[in-house]
């Protein structure tokens, strides 16, 4: 049913065309994943931690992005400073056959980036040398898969850095195993939480 590590308590509901599964584990961490219905991909998922002392953390997006007014309340620093405009931004999202970031605020020609394979996270480098950043694929490393080069791709476009990463077939047969069990339930038009 959902795609993270099994554990915790779920519940699952239908709302608007999306199904959300929230998921608490034992140590309090919480995730909600949500799927597209019609598309069938996960188009979000976040995670709230609690710390040491108790504190809840803000959620943190995985997948997806934020929403606008959280973006606004996030740039916002205590003594009021903002972040630059300008920072790049790092999103994931999920396709069908490939997990995508998006990296905004990237000026540079396509012939200056380079994106490899080490260490089981994906290196994205420039060649002025003005970007390098290490992006994890959780649901790689929960399934204990090694990164493959051959299975990177990225174009360049309007200032807008988008890497591909193809899906192996265990993936793939994964998420639709998943799938399979998401759509036994919750059928469409259910409302109410369902535990499992």
């Amino acid at each position: 049913m959902s795609l993270i590590p099994p554990g915790g308590k779920k519940q699952a509901w239908y709302k608007e065309g999306i199904q959300r599964i929230h998921t608490i584990m034992p140590d309090q961490t919480e995730c909600i994943e949500e799927f597209d219905i019609k598309e069938n991909i996960c188009v979000a998922r976040k995670w709230r931690r609690v710390d040491k002392l108790g504190r809840i953390s803000d959620w943190d997006f995985e997948i997806g992005e934020l929403p606008q007014q959280q973006q606004d309340k996030s740039k916002q620093v205590t003594t009021d400073l903002f972040a630059a405009s300008n920072q790049p931004v790092i999103t994931r999202h999920d396709s069908e056959g490939y997990y995508l970031f998006k990296i905004t605020q990237m000026p540079w020609p396509e012939s200056n980036y380079q994106v490899t394979a080490e260490d089981n996270q994906l290196v994205v480098r420039t060649a002025n040398k003005k970007f390098y950043k290490k992006l994890t694929i959780t649901d790689l490393d929960w399934q204990k898969i090694q990164l493959v080069n051959n299975f990177i791709k990225f174009k360049s476009f309007n200032n807008t850095l988008v890497i591909f990463y193809q899906k192996p077939p265990s993936i793939i047969a994964f998420e639709k195993a998943a799938k399979g069990a998401r759509s036994q339930n919750i059928k469409e038009g259910g409302e109410g939480c369902r535990a499992e």
